[in-house]
């Protein structure tokens, strides 16, 4: 009875109830059914036609229903599942379809039970026996968005793929922008020579303010000083 307790508390939630049934010795891994099942037919004390499925049945015995880390797990409630846990609870035990506690709690939508099991010890790739693993079952209300997505996927160690930078943008060179000249030093006569080579002549052009002497004045003041 006390094991029975233990499912039926990790099944409802009760973390007080699931404390107790631990304190009075509850087996951890017990998976007693709520459900009574008839026993497969027989005839004259033998097993029928269908007793090699019996047989394999049979042989899964061990691996039918769930157990209390299980109930816990599929609920999302953390506190049971510590509790559990910190008891030495099997946490990769699997049921019939391969389904394990950490399956449940990802089919629950609940971060915070799936890493309390990883934490202690659950695989994170494993696959059930439909080939899904624990992230494939997380509902998609669960991960709306792309950071809980996120989320999920870093908890699993999936890679996720950044998106590409945009290139950067360079504006484009003017096409009257002269061109930029470097000098190695100042005496470089030569590159002297090149940047006045780069003026425009018009700019060297005597403006009504300068100071220039045209050359006809010059020959007239020459001769007065004769």
């Amino acid at each position: 009875m006390v094991n029975h307790r233990l499912l039926t508390a990790c099944r409802d939630n009760d973390v007080e109830g699931a404390r107790k049934a631990l304190e009075q010795g509850a087996f951890l891994e017990t998976r007693r059914p709520f459900v009574m099942r008839p026993k497969p037919p027989t005839v004259m004390g033998h097993i029928a036609l269908d007793g090699p499925r019996r047989c394999d049945k049979k042989k899964n015995a061990s691996r039918t229903g769930l157990t209390p880390l299980m109930y816990s797990s599929q609920n999302g409630t953390g506190s049971i599942v510590k509790l559990l846990l910190e008891a030495r609870a099997a946490v990769n035990a699997r049921d019939e379809d391969g389904v394990r506690a950490l399956h449940l709690a990802a089919g629950a939508g609940s971060l915070e039970v799936c890493q309390l099991l990883i934490a202690h010890g659950a695989e994170k790739g494993v696959v059930d026996d439909e080939g899904r693993p624990p992230l494939d079952h997380v509902p998609s209300d669960s991960a709306g968005t792309r950071a809980e997505r996120i989320r999920w996927e870093e908890l699993f160690a999936a890679k996720i793929v950044s998106p590409a930078e945009p290139p950067a943008l360079h504006p484009p060179a003017l096409a009257d922008e002269p061109p930029l000249l470097e000098f190695e030093s100042p005496d470089d006569s030569t590159a002297i020579e090149l940047a006045f080579s780069a003026i425009e002549p018009a700019s060297l052009a005597p403006s009504e303010h300068s100071s220039v002497v045209p050359p006809e004045v010059q020959f007239e003041e020459s001769l007065m000083q004769l």
